[in-house]
């Protein structure tokens, strides 16, 4: 065979280089992030911080899909590369309803991650949640808060992945303030928030006016009526007594 003949020339030619393939399960690298110092709890979510109001409609909403994943049928199909299930839940909001209450004005989108075609890698659960979102017409700026956890318990906290991390860059493009969560374990009473990329610290808890007085002389101060138990402070209820104010007067 001729060395300029066609058919030697594409003999001869170099197999081209395989396609590089993308991490087996992106949904599982996670970012180098420090020690959280300080946990949030459901007890922070009774301050009023309008900038966050849908951090516990995020922490609500991923107990519920942990008992409900928990309870479910497992098919081992949909993580057959790693054998590792990641959760995660979107909290979308619109600024359009401004009278409805904050526990009632969003909506929640759940994903999980899949592992179905290896070469492509693993839909992460982040990016299936906003996906779900998107497909339901949401618009990107009304995304508030997105909660990831590992529902087996053995890599939390567990932060977005860098592809996934991509995406919330993005995002943020159309709202700047988009909370991520990452839970301490599956009993999700205590968490971490990063906003901006940033750890947030939770705010100071004023002590109960028990725990601030307690060891004070003022407390034997106040003589409780015949069959009461609490303090004033104490009291969820305050009782109006028709004619009371004119009495005190």
């Amino acid at each position: 065979m001729a060395e300029n003949d066609p058919k030697r020339r594409k003999l001869l030619a170099p197999l081209p280089s395989s396609p590089r393939l993308p991490p087996a399960s992106p949904a599982l690298s996670t970012l180098s992030d420090p020690e959280v110092a300080e946990w949030w709890s459901t007890d922070h979510m009774a301050l009023s911080w309008p900038a966050l109001r849908h951090l516990l409609p995020a922490v609500q909403e991923m107990q519920k899909y942990l008992a409900e994943w928990q309870q479910a049928s497992k098919d081992a199909y949909w993580q057959r590369k790693s054998g590792k299930t990641v959760l995660s839940v979107l909290i979308c909001h619109s600024d359009d309803h401004h009278e409805a209450p904050a526990s009632e004005n969003f909506r929640v989108f759940r994903g999980m991650n899949t592992e179905v075609s290896l070469p492509a890698g693993s839909f992460c659960a982040e990016r299936a949640a906003i996906a779900r979102a998107a497909s339901d017409f949401v618009h990107s700026g009304d995304i508030s808060t997105i909660a990831t956890l590992d529902p087996t318990d053995k890599m939390n906290p567990l932060w977005p992945c860098e592809v996934c991390q991509s995406w919330l860059s993005k995002l943020k493009q159309q709202n700047e303030n988009i909370a991520v969560i990452a839970f301490q374990s599956i009993e999700c009473r205590q968490f971490a928030v990063r906003l901006n990329d940033k750890l947030l610290e939770p705010p100071a808890m004023l002590p109960s006016p028990n725990e601030a007085l307690s060891g004070s002389p003022l407390l034997d101060l106040v003589e409780l009526a015949e069959g009461t138990s609490e303090y004033p402070w104490d009291c969820k209820e305050v009782v109006y007594v028709d004619g009371a104010w004119n009495f005190l007067h």
